[in-house]
């Protein structure tokens, strides 16, 4: 059989979209407040032994998915990430949106449950948060670009 090889196109994030619906009329694009977003599935495999060799058995479990949200507090700002998440501990909100490049693709979340994250930080430094929120499901992949906000 030929190997065959693949073409990869790593990118540097540099400008995304993090578009939470519910946070106002029509979303809000939450990108300016954050420095970083990632998407972690968390699963194990699970192992039985029997008595004789060939009686081994190996699964993996379904991934569950959390969102870090890594962001700059802003706790002036009335409608900021921080107080957001705050205001909003617990709740879920559907059909979140990631779009890890400014043009790319884009994830769909089916519902992000918010936590809030730290508060306060070191004296002369920007005081940031990491808040390690729920995924309900997982991650829905989409090809295309982001759509220009209309004017």
């Amino acid at each position: 059989m030929p190997i065959v090889k693949k073409t990869v196109r790593p990118r540097v994030f540099k400008n995304y979209k993090v578009i939470i619906p519910g946070a106002s009329t029509d979303g809000t694009d939450y990108a300016a407040h954050c420095s970083g977003v990632v998407l972690t599935p968390s699963s194990s495999i699970q192992t039985w032994q029997g008595a004789s060799p060939e009686a081994k058995f190996s699964d993996a479990t379904e991934a569950t998915w959390t969102c870090g949200l890594n962001y700059a507090q802003d706790w002036t700002t009335e409608d900021s990430l921080s107080i957001f998440l705050l205001n909003h501990e617990g709740e879920t909100f559907e059909d979140v949106e990631f779009w890890p490049l400014e043009t790319g693709p884009k994830f769909t979340l089916d519902g992000l449950i918010l936590v809030s994250g730290q508060i306060g930080g070191d004296v002369g430094q920007y005081g940031t948060a990491t808040a390690q929120c729920g995924v309900v499901g997982k991650p829905v992949f989409a090809a295309g670009t982001p759509e220009e906000p209309e004017e």
